[in-house]
């Protein structure tokens, strides 16, 4: 493995290649929904490279670039150690704005705010649904995007990505992403943390609220599972929606949150030895034969990726949602 971690220092004209002295290790983290990519190294104060907030960084492994994005970040200690938080495009997704939409799409929405926020965008196919109405008061960018990602996936089913792929932005369907590499206790692997829990996301009763203007009293839309309430008590996720949604719509939005909410959260933190084409958003196979309550042997999308790079070694730490 040999990777190469470039700054570009705007203010002299150069690029610094620092790999080989960089101080401990660099560490990539990256997640699937809500944030940008982050990339975190050392550097000692007694070398050439003179680099500033701004300057462009490029990582590359095995000639596969895996992150570009920027210095937001420098701190320096009295051992002339200067701690470096760069952030790829998505970082400036940080930033609120007020939209209005009718049947927008998410490529839609993603290229009105690239266009806004003067941001390079690459591929952004046709994701298939149209959101009806989509009102956003003062929300962050990244929060309107993640938003419709998640409506586009309980209309279609289908899981899309939105992510800086070498200094453009742009969507990617998960199944698409799928990775040929095996990671499990006889190949790759190299440790795990496995959660099964109904503590925090799980719901067996689904309440959605429906202002109406008409009657001065809300319309109540009702999902509920006897099943898992006989088992593990009442869980009641409230939801106030739109409006403007009629009644077919919001019996169909209930249904699917019971779906996706009606079931036990397993989480599984997978360490390994690092493959640079896997990232937050990839399908991956899982092998392990005996995770606790089952036996996993599935390909699992990745949520968050943690890559650690040091002298002449690469690991990673991948954590995902199993569903059964």
């Amino acid at each position: 493995m040999v990777y190469h971690l470039e700054i570009h220092g705007r203010t002299i004209g150069k690029i610094f290649e620092v790999s080989e002295i960089i101080r401990g290790e660099a560490k990539l983290f990256q997640q699937r929904i809500g944030a940008p990519s982050r990339l975190e190294f050392t550097l000692l104060k007694d070398f050439t490279a003179a680099y500033h907030e701004g300057d462009p960084v490029l990582l590359s492994v095995d000639g596969l670039v895996v992150f570009t994005g920027f210095v937001f970040r420098k701190r320096k200690n009295d051992k002339g150690e200067i701690a470096t938080v760069c952030y790829d495009q998505l970082r400036y997704l940080k930033a609120h704005q007020t939209y209005n939409w009718e049947n927008y799409s998410l490529a839609d929405a993603v290229e009105q705010i690239m266009t806004d926020f003067q941001l390079n965008s690459g591929d952004l196919p046709d994701t298939g649904y149209r959101l009806p109405y989509g009102h956003y008061q003062d929300m962050s960018l990244l929060d309107i995007i993640a938003d419709y990602q998640a409506k586009t996936t309980i209309a279609t089913g289908v899981i899309w990505n939105f992510f800086d792929e070498a200094g453009l932005l742009v969507l990617r369907r998960a199944d698409e992403m799928q990775s040929r590499i095996v990671i499990g206790e006889n190949s790759l692997g190299t440790g795990y943390d496995y959660e099964t829990s109904i503590d925090k996301d799980t719901y067996n009763q689904i309440k959605l609220v429906r202002p109406n203007e008409e009657t001065g009293r809300a319309d109540i839309y009702m999902a509920i599972s006897d099943e898992t309430i006989a088992k593990w008590g009442l869980l009641q996720l409230y939801e106030i929606v739109d409006e403007n949604l009629n009644a077919a719509q919001i019996e169909e939005m209930a249904r699917n949150r019971l779906t996706y909410h009606n079931r036990v959260f397993r989480n599984l933190t997978l360490k390994s030895v690092g493959v640079a084409s896997i990232r937050a958003g990839s399908m991956v196979m899982i092998d392990l034969p005996e995770l606790g309550d089952i036996s996993l042997q599935a390909k699992l999308l990745i949520d968050k990726a943690t890559h650690t790079f040091g002298s002449s070694k690469h690991d990673m730490a991948l954590e995902m949602q199993v569903i059964l």
